[in-house]
């Protein structure tokens, strides 16, 4: 049965003969939305474009803008709103819009209903879930703001500071664009990674533990390289000179051999590998599809990371196989209900006694 374009003649054939009507309807709840977003506090939400990570900030004020189809502005100048001062190029997102009620859903802190078990996993409070700072205004936005519209993808600004040296310091924030960057410095032959044990200083700042090292032959080449890679990608970094890094530990990072577990080889209805292939390969990461058979045989050093969303068809020989996997030094990242793999095994065998 060709249900899907079925669907799509009749959608289409619908769209033909209502046109003028369904756009009149699409006006209509467009104009109800923007009345009732602006009807009541909070009136607009202010975005600080240094409030998170350059990269945290730009995702989420793009993915607002193309995925929500939300309208936002930029402070033209440096303003007073709600008590707070703010910058100019902060961003702003007005109620009064027809997609007012999505935004205004999207930044509000979300009350979650009185239940003991949640239903859903959808969740907003964007900002949290972004790690950017997000302000509502309890006020009417005052006339004199200067107000510029952002049209278009908002590219990332990051920043390398400092002059060609032989070691640099990139701060370990919060965004995924860190594992982006690993993958182009690992294939920089020039170029060596590694991350900070403990918190330590160099060029008269304080770096936390995880900060990441980059160390390198000093010449403009390599560092308009590492800075290509930060300006693009939203990161932060700075030059050092490698004495100051003396005495601090740090741990080498290699490009790791990296694994996903799939069920079966012509199987794609595992949602969760899925998601997480395609997260691979927008970073660019290479990976081996992991398939029952092949797993049951695995030698125990063949991966050094194992991803697996879902425990079906793994069976005992599978399960045994990532055992020896771990306790040969191997990391497994379980998610979703292969989260319960350890627990249920372990628990299963103690109530047997073993």
């Amino acid at each position: 049965m060709n249900l899907e374009e079925d669907a799509i003649k009749n959608d289409l054939t619908y769209t033909l003969a209502h046109k003028d009507e369904l756009l009149m309807n699409f006006y209509l709840k467009g104009k109800t939305n923007m009345e009732k977003a602006s009807g009541e506090a909070p009136y607009a939400f202010v975005i600080p474009a240094n409030g998170g990570d350059n990269a945290d900030v730009t995702d989420m004020i793009n993915n607002l803008q193309v995925g929500q189809h939300i309208e936002i502005h930029r402070l033209g100048q440096a303003a007073a709103l709600g008590g707070r001062q703010f910058a100019a190029g902060d961003y702003v997102v007005r109620m009064d819009q027809p997609f007012g009620l999505t935004a205004k859903n999207l930044l509000s802190k979300q009350t979650y209903p009185p239940i003991k078990t949640p239903y859903d996993v959808a969740a907003w409070t964007y900002g949290l879930l972004r790690d950017v700072e997000v302000v509502p205004l309890a006020d009417p936005l005052p006339g004199g703001l200067g107000l510029l519209p952002v049209s278009g993808a908002v590219p990332y600004a990051g920043t390398l500071t400092g002059v060609a040296s032989n070691a640099y310091v990139v701060e370990h924030g919060s965004n995924n664009n860190l594992s982006v960057a690993l993958l182009r410095l690992w294939d920089n032959p020039d170029m060596s990674v590694s991350q900070a044990d403990a918190a330590f200083n160099a060029g008269g700042r304080s770096f936390p533990a995880g900060t990441f090292v980059v160390r390198t032959k000093v010449s403009n080449q390599n560092h308009n390289a590492l800075k290509a890679v930060v300006e693009e990608l939203g990161l932060v970094g700075y030059s050092v000179n490698a004495q100051e890094l003396e005495g601090v530990q740090f741990a080498a990072l290699q490009k790791p051999r990296l694994a996903v577990y799939a069920r079966y080889a012509g199987d794609f209805s595992d949602t969760g590998e899925g998601w997480t292939r395609i997260r691979l390969d927008r970073a660019g990461w290479s990976y081996t599809r992991l398939h029952p058979a092949e797993l049951a045989v695995m030698a125990p050093n063949a991966y050094d990371i194992i991803v697996a969303t879902t425990t079906s068809s793994m069976g005992t020989a599978g399960y045994n196989a990532l055992k020896a996997f771990v306790e040969a030094g191997g990391t497994l990242i379980l998610q979703g209900s292969a989260s319960r793999l350890p627990v249920d095994r372990v628990g299963s065998r103690r109530h047997r006694g073993a």
